[in-house]
């Protein structure tokens, strides 16, 4: 079988759908026969920290897998449009691929879903996009009407994509909307062992406030520049009425940096609120492992990866309803009563203050995590991509 996998420019985002791909990918090739091929199509420029550090550079000695980058720009970008989708699939070789053929499966992990004539065309939908008047962007609509099979993260997602589908295109929503699968991603075993002591040091020696107790504003934070404010004004209300309330710490993703760093620099929040970013996989799970709390208010209906996460260390939560893993943690995760900073304010503080709520959340959230694991991702991606269209 030859799997051709879309990331376009993912691989930038280490902690949400990069993240996704990068620990979706191995167990793939773990299942994947010897006479199988992945191509992986690297679309998008490729960030600076990347160039340094190839998180893909270890995988490229399978010779299952072949690479391919996609130019999106400029004339590059021109050229391989005219190719069409049969001459750039034909273009896609991996070593020990013979003779160049269409791909069996040609399976997109963001939208739009790449021209394909793949016999089977899979996409992967992270999040709700919409536009300024709250409608599906059309690419994203045309890629949900082609793709034989749409995989999302949760069933809040699942549901939101059927509403949409039926409002912008009536007619054809509901053989789209049968077409929509619940796939929630895994949990790395890394995430469920304790730190290695030379990342705790490492971690700590490039940010030296990591030493003292912090709260965690995860995975980016989703939507910084409505989320990171969100954060700071609730964190600041309930540091009024407790001063013991340790700093924010945000972590941030390659394109957030720049809109966080603005906002820190037109605030006083000096002490209270701090940036970190450019963490490798490997450091990550020190940082969730030393935090007493991890917010994720997020409102696209992304699945939360890194509370996930953070919930294999036993790192109780606090999440706005639309986050994903709500539905993996249930009543171990803490979900303020309404979407306001006074809300959160008052959920925050009520755990920081409840040494012993804290733990019981942590241990819960850790249980109810547990059987979350990247190879059963994989085994249900590699029944799709072999034309079982119903998962048990």
């Amino acid at each position: 079988m030859r799997v051709g996998l879309d990331t376009q420019g993912i691989l930038s985002g280490r902690h949400s759908s990069g993240s996704y791909f990068l620990e979706l990918l191995p167990e793939l090739l773990r299942i994947a026969d010897a006479d199988d091929r992945l191509v992986v199509f690297r679309t998008g420029p490729v960030p600076d920290s990347q160039r340094r550090s190839d998180p893909l550079a270890w995988l490229a000695r399978d010779p299952r897998l072949g690479q391919m980058r996609a130019p999106f720009r400029g004339r590059r970008a021109r050229m391989w449009r005219a190719l069409g989708a049969p001459g750039v699939e034909r273009l896609a070789r991996a070593p020990g691929l013979g003779r160049p053929r269409l791909l069996d499966v040609c399976h997109s992990l963001v939208a739009p879903l790449m021209p394909s004539r793949a016999a089977r065309r899979l996409l992967t939908v992270h999040r709700l996009e919409t536009t300024a008047d709250g409608k599906l962007p059309r690419a994203l609509q045309r890629s949900l009407l082609r793709a034989h099979r749409v995989i999302v993260t949760s069933q809040r997602l699942h549901a939101e994509l059927r509403h949409r589908l039926e409002q912008a295109r009536p007619r054809r929503a509901v053989p789209a909307a049968q077409r929509l699968l619940v796939i929630r991603p895994g949990i790395h075993e890394r995430y469920r062992e304790p730190p290695k002591q030379s990342e705790l040091e490492d971690l700590c020696d490039r940010y030296p406030f990591l030493g003292e107790s912090y709260l965690l504003a995860a995975g980016g934070a989703a939507e910084p520049e409505w989320s990171v404010p969100f954060l700071a004004e609730a964190c600041r209300l309930a540091t009024a009425s407790d001063p013991t309330l340790p700093p924010l710490v945000v972590l941030a993703q390659p394109g957030d940096s720049a809109a966080i760093a603005s906002y820190l620099q037109t605030h006083d929040l000096v002490g209270r609120l701090l940036l970190i970013q450019d963490l490798t996989t490997g450091s990550l799970p020190a940082l969730y492992r030393g935090a007493e709390l991890v917010l994720y208010p997020g409102r696209d209906l992304a699945f939360g990866q890194s509370v996930a996460d953070a919930a294999a260390n036993a790192v109780p939560a606090v999440i706005g309803p639309a986050c994903g893993a709500l539905e993996m943690l249930g009543a171990a995760a803490t979900v303020p009563g309404d979407e306001t900073v006074g809300a959160w304010s008052a959920a925050i503080l009520a755990l920081h203050q409840n040494n012993e709520r804290r733990r019981a959340l942590g241990e819960r959230s850790r249980e109810r995590s547990a059987a979350a694991s990247w190879r059963r991702v994989a085994q249900d991606h590699w029944q799709l991509y072999s034309g079982v269209d119903r998962l048990e």
